[in-house]
């Protein structure tokens, strides 16, 4: 017999089920009139959050840029829990209101702690958008003659680079008998 059933259930052949968290004291008694009884105390605890599972498990960011996660985890059966987020890098990282706002570029690490204490860390890189070069002239039509070569036109002249990357190029003029060339600056 239990002494509070919404804590925990006995049934007639004596299996106890946990219903809700609580306490509960459970009595057993025999069954030959003799009063012959003994007792245990039941507690009754929530199911902790063994794992978190992030919807991303690295981030790459731009400065600027904020992202929200979400969670799920395991066992599915314990109560939904409430997530801390921190970051190893505060200049690289900040988190607001649960978000996480890159804030400048490098490494840092994002890690969420639920409620029970489950942890993940999920690696961060905060790097600066790479925009395209810029077209700052038109690069002048040539006119080649069958069977000449013409390897004397310098591209990177006609393009700017905010970020001073080396620029790449790929030439592709199609047709027949007409090679792909690759190149960069720099």
């Amino acid at each position: 017999q239990s002494s509070n059933t919404d804590v925990a259930y006995v049934s007639s052949t004596g299996t106890i089920t946990a219903r809700a968290e609580g306490v509960a004291t459970i009595t057993a008694t025999v069954n030959d009139n003799s009063g012959t009884s003994a007792t245990c105390v039941v507690t009754v605890v929530k199911t902790s959050i063994t794992e978190i599972i992030p919807s991303e498990t690295s981030l790459t960011l731009t400065p600027g840029q904020i992202k929200t996660l979400s969670f799920t985890y395991e066992p599915a059966d314990a109560d939904p829990p409430t997530y801390t987020l921190t970051s190893s890098n505060s200049n690289v990282i900040s988190i607001i209101n649960g978000r996480i706002v890159a804030v400048g570029t490098g490494q840092a690490l994002v890690t969420v702690t639920a409620t029970g204490g489950a942890m993940v860390t999920i690696p961060c890189s905060v790097v600066e958008q790479n925009e395209p070069p810029v077209l700052e002239k038109k690069i002048p039509d040539q006119t080649i003659t069958t069977g000449e070569t013409f390897t004397n036109i310098n591209l990177a002249s006609y393009f700017s680079d905010d970020n001073t990357s080396n620029l790449r190029w790929q030439i592709d003029a199609g047709g027949d008998n007409i090679s792909i060339m690759t190149n960069s600056s720099g």
